[in-house]
């Protein structure tokens, strides 16, 4: 069945439902003064001489920048008389402070200053809340609770909630793919069918322990290749062993990524496998009635 998941994206692809965005990178101004618009812009060379003149100017300009940045600092050490005596009573004074709390006090004031840790820094420990944070789904049919396993699948929680989630890539999509007694698979597409955005593949952390049994949620991939999880994601509506991890030997037998579990709804989710579904266009068992999923928020 996961086939036919990686069949949908193969074709997504071919019809350029998940672009690439590619890099642009813009040439230097005065290396170039002309291209054709319909074809690839190729970097002309300005005369010799011209270029020399644009050397000699930004020459000039940058010496002139460094004159006054000089006369600037010789000034503020004219001003500042006997402050020496304050800046070194200063360090000295923090010479003799506690390592300890000026390490506290330098990690209080990036978090302060920026909201967040330095980067300079390890990154402080995750508080229970946000190891296993719960999100809501909220669905045509109801509403479902998960707790995501920061824990054990981090990369995986930060790319499903950070990534998608939380900048409403999920709103308003549908539930495009149930197989009755095992699976329901969503995060593909939006109600009026056209593509989720590709926001890059997150790593499998399908060798975490986690296994695919009832009630879990896990992140459909492409079956020949075990790290091309991107925004779809399936829930388990029985144990299904075949998608655990086995071993790195081979994509088919790396498993399928599970990163939390339903704690309230479960009988929401068991309505939505239960739905009638069709064949139609690229998709083998897509529900009649859309399933939508309005929103995914988190709530704990």
């Amino acid at each position: 069945m996961l086939h036919e998941i990686a069949e949908i994206r193969k074709i997504r692809g071919s019809e350029g439902g998940f672009p690439r965005h590619p890099v642009i990178l813009p040439l230097p101004p005065d290396s170039v003064n002309r291209y054709d618009s319909t074809e690839s812009v190729v970097a002309i060379p300005k005369p010799r001489t011209e270029a020399l003149v644009m050397a000699f100017r930004r020459t000039f300009h940058w010496a002139g920048i460094l004159l006054l940045a000089g006369l600037f600092l010789i000034s503020t050490g004219c001003n500042s008389g006997d402050d020496s005596t304050g800046v070194t009573a200063s360090i000295e004074a923090e010479q003799d402070t506690p390592t300890t709390e000026k390490a506290d006090a330098g990690q209080t004031s990036a978090t302060n200053n920026t909201g967040n840790a330095s980067i300079f820094r390890e990154p402080p420990k995750m508080a229970e809340r946000e190891l296993h944070p719960e999100v809501l789904f909220d669905t045509s049919l109801g509403e479902i609770v998960v707790r995501l396993d920061g824990e054990k699948a981090p990369s995986t929680v930060y790319h499903f909630l950070d990534t998608y989630a939380k900048r409403g890539h999920y709103n308003n999509t549908i539930v495009h793919h149930v197989e009755k007694d095992m699976m329901v698979v969503a995060g593909g597409f939006y109600a009026d069918m056209k593509p989720v955005p590709d926001r890059g593949e997150v790593t499998s952390e399908a060798t975490n322990g986690l296994k695919n049994t009832r009630g879990t949620i896990a992140m459909a991939r492409d079956h020949a290749y075990q790290h091309s999880a991107v925004s779809q994601f399936f829930f388990n509506l029985a144990d299904n062993p075949s998608l655990d991890h086995v071993s790195r030997d081979s994509a088919e037998e790396y498993g399928y990524c599970v990163f939390g579990e339903v704690v309230k709804g479960m009988e929401v989710l068991e309505k939505i496998g239960n739905v009638s579904c069709e064949e139609k266009d690229i998709f083998s068992k897509l529900p009649v009635e859309k399933v939508v999923i309005r929103e995914i928020r988190q709530i704990k």
